[in-house]
């Protein structure tokens, strides 16, 4: 267990910053390699230059090594779904194993060569290299021998690890170190939310946590050829000169593993915390569709019992006959909805003033009860039906309540356009919903792009603070109402075009449904700037709705849709597909008396860490069976392989200059 932890930590400890740095990195390399097959004299002149160029590498190297230990929570519950399965556990061990040979050894070296460049600045008047022949010779000889633990023999097992078809014989076969990874995460459904970034980038960042350690073990095999052969221990030309080609040939060949990573998905979202809590990790919608005790004396405006409950589908409250149970609970000011009889008396227990529940638990004289019955905070109400003469029953009615006007109904979305600041370089790096002012607002992370996807200084870009009842705000242009007959809400994944990144988000209405829609603007990745200054933008969105002739959306139904005691007993998982939709509703009758609006909103943060370039996003539903689940927002991340296979390429010309 102890090794794959640590493994898994050294394969994402390159993370985002490393692919930035990573082309950088490679022309720093393969410019000492383009000139290390000349014959370096051992004098101050040509030693300094050696051991310079080498620095600079060194200081790239450790940029990248100080987020090592930031990358271990991402990861540390991957093991959790892989650690069983034997062959991905060798992989580990002989990865981890080949890896920390070579950080070992070229500490080593940096160490002693950082003591000799210190000297160097020590003064201005020439002195000779400190460092013993003896010392340099004994670790060059060592680096190319055929020692297990050699730099030499180390390059060469980063090779083995970058076949895909790792053949045992004639006839066996194995999987490569990445189809291995892959077939988990298809097989097992590894690393589904362990990771705080899609398992696509987790894949790119392993890749580059190899290929940074194959640089250096080709660059002390490099340098320590050409160190033997200053100090007439042998010609080295031919070992040299096959070295670099088969260091071309394997970057061409390692190229193709990029192809693999298209295999698995770029998509990012956040699972269950340890512990649900309310306004923390999810917020909710209030008194929307809940359950309402009324009598039908009020429901009509003759103020009559001559029909029954279910006579009253859609009606309103009109009255408070003789201030009976109505004048003792908050009245309906807005539409009386599906009304049915249970009972005709009952013990109410109305929720505290405070709560967005009207009521804690009913229960009725024949037995039935709503909701979990506890002590009761507030007195219990005994709550009767009555006869009128000998021909009219008025009975109370267990309806639902529509109130938009209620002070406590939260039941807003914000259809503002929320966008990066382009014109300052800056695209979107994360989402989350966030709830003000009783408003559901779609928040963004920016951050500014630099070089080669490069993300610096993200931060939230604050929401806009407004209420439905400020000055000139209008509902249906400024926020989007739910209601009983526009209570759906779109779930869909939008991808961008091919180099074309997340700059916007926006809800709109179609069809009576909350769709969202997405901004995306084509990016010039090598030099980290938008193409024609942001100009090439467009809006993605999913037209399609559950009335459309080809593909219509499909509902996700919710069953008996809460038990709210356990909201954190078990894990939710993504249950459903883009082209879909759910409605808001109220939760079970019976289990929690209709109080609660169902599905909750997920507050999570959305946003790989550290923060990446992205290419879409979307919203999903996440549940469980007798659960109403969760509405939450995914990203999906940039895909990196493009731009990489473009470095290669200049990386090999270079090879071979």
């Amino acid at each position: 267990m102890e090794i794959i932890q640590k493994l898994i930590i050294l394969s994402v400890f390159i993370s985002a910053q490393a692919i930035n740095i990573f082309p950088d990195l490679i022309e720093v390399a393969l410019d000492f390699v383009q000139h290390s097959d000349k014959t370096f004299q051992i004098n101050i002149e040509n030693n300094e230059n050696v051991l310079r160029q080498i620095m600079v590498l060194s200081k790239k190297v450790d940029t990248i090594g100080e987020t090592f230990l930031h990358e271990e929570a991402a990861v540390v519950k991957f093991i959790e779904d892989v650690h069983t399965q034997l062959s991905l556990k060798m992989h580990y061990s002989e990865v981890l194993e080949v890896i920390e040979n070579i950080e070992t050894s070229f500490d080593y070296f940096m160490t002693n060569i950082h003591i000799g460049t210190n000297l160097f600045g020590a003064s201005n008047e020439t002195m000779m290299f400190k460092l013993e022949k003896h010392t340099l010779e004994e670790f060059a000889t060592f680096a190319v021998s055929s020692h297990p633990k050699s730099f030499f023999k180390s390059l060469h097992k980063l090779y083995k690890l970058h076949e895909q078809n790792d053949r045992i014989g004639k006839v066996f076969r194995k999987k490569g170190f990445f189809e291995e990874i892959i077939y988990n995460y298809k097989e097992y459904g590894a690393l589904r939310c362990e990771l705080q970034q899609s398992v696509q980038q987790m894949l790119f960042n392993i890749f580059n946590v190899l290929q940074l350690a194959q640089i250096k073990a080709f660059l002390m095999v490099q340098f320590s050829w050409t160190l033997l052969k200053t100090y007439n221990k042998g010609n080295f030309t031919m070992e040299i000169k096959g070295l670099r080609q088969e260091y071309k040939m394997e970057i061409e060949n390692q190229a193709n593993t990029l192809k693999l990573f298209q295999q698995v998905s770029n998509e990012f979202i956040t699972c269950d915390p340890k512990l649900h809590q309310k306004e923390k990790t999810y917020t909710e919608l209030t008194r929307l569709f809940q359950g309402f005790i009324v009598n039908e004396v009020d429901l009509n405006e003759q103020g009559t019992c001559k029909y029954d409950c279910s006579s009253y589908q859609y009606s309103k409250q009109h009255s408070c006959f003789k201030n009976k149970f109505c004048a003792k609970q908050p009245t309906c000011k807005g539409n009386v909805i599906g009304c049915r009889f249970i009972d005709s008396d009952m013990w109410i227990c109305q929720a505290p003033l405070s709560s967005p529940k009207r009521y804690d638990w009913i229960e009725y004289e024949n037995g039935r009860r709503l909701g979990y019955k506890t002590s009761c905070s507030r007195s219990v109400t005994k709550v009767d039906s009555w006869w009128r003469w000998l021909f009219w029953h008025c009975s109370y009615c267990f309806c639902y309540c529509d109130d938009s006007n209620d002070q406590q109904s939260h039941r807003y979305f914000n259809m503002r356009y929320v966008t990066s600041d382009i014109k300052n370089n800056k695209a979107i790096v994360g989402l989350r919903f966030i709830k003000v002012n009783k408003i559901i607002h779609l928040q963004i992370k920016e951050g500014e792009l630099g070089k080669n996807g490069q993300i610096g200084n993200a931060t939230w870009l604050p929401v806009d603070n407004y209420t439905i009842s400020d000055e000139g705000i209008k509902a249906e242009v400024d926020y989007h109402i739910i209601t009983w007959q526009e209570k759906a809400i779109d779930l869909d994944d939008l991808i961008a075009p091919e180099d074309y990144v997340l700059t916007g988000v926006k809800f709109r209405k179609i069809g009576g449904h909350l769709n969202l829609e997405i901004r995306v603007t084509k990016v010039d990745f090598q030099n980290g700037v938008f193409v024609d200054e942001g100009r090439l933008t467009t809006w993605i969105s999913n037209d399609n709705t559950d009335a459309a002739r080809d593909k219509p959306r499909t509902q996700i139904k919710l069953e008996r849709p809460l038990d709210i005691a356990k909201i954190n007993h078990g894990a939710f998982y993504p249950d459903s597909e883009s082209n879909q939709f759910v409605e808001f509703t109220n939760s079970d009758i019976d289990l929690d008396a209709a109080q609660t609006v169902l599905p909750f909103i997920d507050t999570q943060i959305v946003a790989p860490d550290p923060p990446v370039l992205l290419s879409g996003a979307g919203l999903y539903h996440r549940g469980k069976k007798y659960f109403g689940g969760f509405i939450a927002p995914k990203v999906f991340t940039f895909y990196y392989g493009k731009n990489m296979r473009k470095n290669k390429s200049i990386m090999v010309t270079n090879v071979l200059t």
